[in-house]
């Protein structure tokens, strides 16, 4: 996950942690309980690195899930929500509250 601008990176680690992004996983993936999820730093990007534990059922080809490569897991955290303080907000949408 990378952040579009380094101040946001904050609100994005405080709201994607390794249990709530293991939750969203194992929720959007269909098992019964959450996923392990082991999150690196990756310094000078603003980024965050989520490695997925066991969300393949035995590998890419194996897998009975659609999609389960990382550019389709990638984009199952797009859902996420991240909460934000009300003056990045502000920033963020120009003033609107959409």
């Amino acid at each position: 996950m990378i952040a579009r601008k380094p101040e946001y990176l904050p609100y994005i680690a405080a709201a994607l942690t390794p249990a709530a992004v293991g939750e969203h996983y194992g929720r959007a993936l269909g098992h019964a309980d959450p996923l392990g999820v082991d999150l690196f730093s990756v310094p000078g990007l603003s980024a965050l690195n989520f490695v997925v534990k066991n969300s393949m059922d035995g590998g890419v080809l194996a897998s009975t899930v659609i999609d389960p490569v990382a550019k389709g897991m990638a984009q199952l955290l797009l859902d996420f929500l991240v909460p934000v303080s009300a003056d990045l907000q502000t920033t963020i949408t120009g003033g609107s509250s959409g």
